[in-house]
């Protein structure tokens, strides 16, 4: 019965209740960097220090470079490909770090919360992959999940959001 009920929520989850809000590839593109193995398009920089500023978690990568359109460009599809494979248990981090620059010169890091998981992000649907995911943990920073993120994720039996209680 809750395996039913966790595909049920999911299935209103990846329909797409989020996704007025979701950047569109261009917006994505423009502020992504690597941390980690892990792809993030960075959504609102305030400062250095501040604790405002958050990013999209748009998936892992075996890529290391963004530098330019066409690494852009495959990198967040390898995001796709490498996120929809991924197998057992999986944690999308609360916040991550980046190095700032201005015109060039280093000016430090700043810690960014994860806010987002991006559309499509964990999509079996499609893909000739069936989700091998049966658990995924979400930080209690996450505001939005764009749409059909857990599209099929049949094999998922525990989906747990940091914080949060389920009443028992």
């Amino acid at each position: 019965m809750k395996r039913k009920l966790l595909l049920a929520i999911l299935t209103i989850i990846s329909i797409g209740c989020f996704a007025d809000s979701q950047p569109t590839d261009a917006e994505r593109k423009a502020n992504l960097f690597i941390y980690n193995g892990m792809l993030f398009s960075i959504q609102h920089f305030e400062s250095i220090g501040s604790q405002n500023n958050t990013v999209e978690f748009c998936g892992w990568t075996t890529k290391t470079s963004v530098a330019n359109e066409d690494e852009k460009t495959a990198a967040l599809n390898d995001a796709l490909y490498q996120s929809v494979r991924k197998t057992g248990e999986i944690t999308i981090p609360e916040t991550v770090q980046a190095a700032v620059t201005y015109n060039g010169q280093l000016q430090g890091n700043a810690t960014y919360k994860v806010i987002m998981l991006r559309a499509n992000l964990f999509r079996a649907a499609g893909s000739g992959v069936t989700s091998q995911i049966t658990k995924i943990t979400i930080p209690k920073t996450v505001q939005h999940i764009e749409s059909r993120c857990f599209d099929e994720c049949v094999n998922m039996t525990a989906f747990v959001i940091e914080g949060a209680t389920d009443g028992t």
